[in-house]
């Protein structure tokens, strides 16, 4: 009989945990600069050269031209208009500049106003603007993702006419729950959306995890569906504890 291999010494694979959360960190942050070069280039220089067009285009439509030019130049600043919307929104879908400007808990707080306003859903709010302290810039960033991704769920698919969003913190980490009373979903429809592209429920499950955090996903056909995200402090490493 073939001897089972040895598992590894338990401080080597602690070790080897340590070094795979540093990976993922670092490819976090990576992404994060990535999209935040991608969004200034975006809303600084790409929307700054579309309105200056606009803004022409509308001098030269008020100039003498025939009617059928200043109509064509209408068309096209029409255009150019909704083109700078959809670039300003790529922006913000890259690096949501809210965060820079407000913080965590309050952007959020405005993200899930604006839910509101726009799906005329019940909407129950609970924020710890203190919950979140415990993590870096870089995760808030994917923690705010994580929320929009888990809000939108709920406004393209829940059908929903109540939700709620908790941000709280307890025993040191950090807890975020999001749900809803909607129409819920089977462990096959959740397959189905995933092959489809729908839902994200996997991105989401990802970015916790990235996070050094769980999530837990509960969905009832007809009773609603709740996810709740749970991250726990940041392990210090050998380096902090050292004098």
């Amino acid at each position: 009989m073939e001897r089972r291999k040895q598992r590894g010494h338990p401080r080597e694979v602690t070790e080897q945990m340590q070094e795979l959360e540093l990976l993922a960190k670092n490819l976090l942050r990576s992404q994060a600069e990535q999209q935040q070069t991608i969004s200034r280039e975006l809303h600084d220089n790409i929307a700054q050269v579309l309105s200056a067009i606009t803004a022409r285009i509308s001098l030269a439509k008020d100039t003498a031209v025939p009617a059928w030019v200043r109509h064509e130049l209408t068309d096209l600043r029409e255009q150019l208009k909704s083109a700078i919307d959809d670039v300003r929104a790529l922006a913000r879908d890259l690096r949501p500049s809210i965060l820079d400007h407000h913080g965590f808990a309050d952007a959020l707080e405005k993200h899930v106003d604006s839910f509101r306003d726009r799906t005329r859903i019940t909407m129950e709010m609970q924020i710890d603007p203190k919950a979140a302290s415990i993590l870096d810039s870089e995760s808030l960033t994917h923690l705010f993702r994580l929320a929009q991704e888990a809000l939108q769920n709920i406004e393209e698919h829940s059908e929903a006419t109540r939700a709620w969003l908790r941000l709280a913190q307890r025993e040191g980490c950090m807890h975020l729950e999001i749900g809803d009373n909607g129409n819920g979903f089977t462990e096959h429809r959740v397959r189905e959306a995933q092959s489809e592209g729908h839902l994200g429920l996997l991105g989401m499950r990802e970015r916790a995890e990235l996070l050094g955090g769980s999530f837990l996903l509960e969905a009832v056909p007809s009773r609603g569906t709740s996810i709740r995200v749970t991250i726990p402090p940041p392990r210090k490493s050998e380096a902090d504890n050292k004098p």
